[in-house]
């Protein structure tokens, strides 16, 4: 287990948790799409932190196994992983945006 890639993990889940916060704020039409994208990433998150949580115990328990043969160089992997970091928190926040674009311009429901 790395703590860079858990460090990962949590930050982007808390930026999640923010902007999942801050959507309750649109109008009721215009959050359905933010409050689905975020959610979905949430999920995924969350999955990915319990892989990175069990791969953490598996590595604690049989050191000597090298679990990582066949995978990139590790001087490859902190790039990758600020690579993946900005492209998700980009469209995260596109879609975040388009979705505030979109509530400015739909009428209040009158329900």
């Amino acid at each position: 287990m790395r703590k860079s890639q858990l460090a990962f993990i949590i930050i982007f889940l808390c930026i999640l948790g923010v902007l999942f916060y801050i959507t309750f704020d649109y109008p009721k039409r215009a959050r359905n799409l933010p409050f689905l994208v975020i959610s979905l990433a949430m999920i995924i998150l969350i999955r990915e932190l319990i892989k990175e949580l069990s791969r953490g115990r598996i590595q604690a328990s049989a050191p000597n196994v090298n679990l990582t043969a066949g995978h990139e160089a590790e001087s490859e992997k902190p790039v990758k992983y600020l690579i993946i970091l900005g492209w998700l928190t980009g469209l995260v926040l596109l879609i975040w945006l388009f979705g505030s674009c979109l509530s400015a311009t739909l009428p209040k429901s009158p329900i």
